[in-house]
């Protein structure tokens, strides 16, 4: 049997003994870490002193444990764990894991643990990131490449790494759980949509189907989606107009109202500011 590999541990404590400004965001610490030894890594919030502050901690590889209070949470990759100090609380890395690989940071300051409560209230102790394309993940990374390289230049910049941070956080969180909430909604549109693109549809029409006001629905639309449900429709009954030029012998005025549009002159000036060319020539390019 081999030598077990030692944990891998890097970061950086930041304190700043001459700041006299109470600061209400305050970044003290982040690092890396790769734990490979339970009996080495088992923390309890109710031990690391009473001055109060937080802990945002993502699972990069392996498996993490947290128990709170009477609740045990398995964290995997992905999961960011968000905890107080002091908190009837402890993580770590579990007998059947083989390691426990995380960044993290350490916030304090009285806005900060307000904000963090109200995360903790809203989202629980444990939030699902994406593992790519994470804007709080690529924040976080770039804080400990600038506290290691010792460019964290004062408090008050701390201060501001910590604060940028949070509400960066905040934001992508709250994006996440709209997304995930609306989903529904979103296929229940576009399934109407090809349905019926064919038809003298509205979003009037859509946000009907979808259950809700138009304006309501246009908001929500255009945030999960991306566009307007106006303009979703259009490119919706485009595409479908593009495929049968290719396909279909019919004149451009038959597809125009095959795919929805009433009036052939719109039909064509929207296609050629979708594709380039006027519909006559794109048959033609097939």
């Amino acid at each position: 049997m081999g030598t077990p590999l030692p944990d891998e541990i890097r970061g950086r404590t930041l304190y700043f003994p001459h700041a006299e400004t109470h600061l209400h965001a305050m970044l003290s610490g982040c690092g890396m870490e790769t734990r490979r030894h339970p009996a080495l890594y088992n923390n309890c919030g109710l031990t690391r002193g009473d001055h109060p502050y937080c802990i945002w901690q993502y699972t990069l590889e392996g498996e993490g444990e947290l128990q709170l209070e009477d609740r045990l949470f398995r964290l995997h990759a992905g999961d960011a764990m968000c905890l107080l100090i002091p908190q009837n609380h402890r993580y770590r890395l579990p007998e059947d894991s083989p390691e426990w690989k995380f960044i993290f940071l350490s916030l304090s300051g009285t806005e900060i643990l307000r904000i963090w409560k109200e995360i903790s209230n809203r989202f629980g102790p444990v939030v699902k990131l994406p593992l790519e394309r994470s804007k709080s993940i690529d924040r976080a990374f770039e804080i400990l490449s600038t506290a290691e390289s010792r460019k964290v230049r004062s408090a008050f910049h701390a201060s501001q790494l910590a604060y940028s941070f949070v509400m960066c956080f905040y934001e992508e969180i709250e994006a996440l759980r709209f997304a995930a909430s609306e989903a529904g909604f979103v296929l229940d549109a576009v399934k109407f949509c090809m349905d019926h693109y064919a038809e003298e549809i509205t979003v009037d029409d859509i946000a009907e189907a979808a259950g809700y006001s138009r304006s309501h629905f246009t908001r929500m639309f255009s945030s999960v989606h991306g566009m307007s449900p106006g303009r979703y429709l259009r490119e919706v009954r485009l595409g479908n107009a593009a495929r049968m030029l290719q396909l279909d012998s019919g004149n451009v005025k038959e597809i125009a109202l095959r795919c929805g549009f009433s009036d052939e002159s719109y039909f064509c000036k929207a296609f050629r500011l979708r594709y380039g060319v006027t519909p006559d020539l794109f048959r033609k390019k097939r």
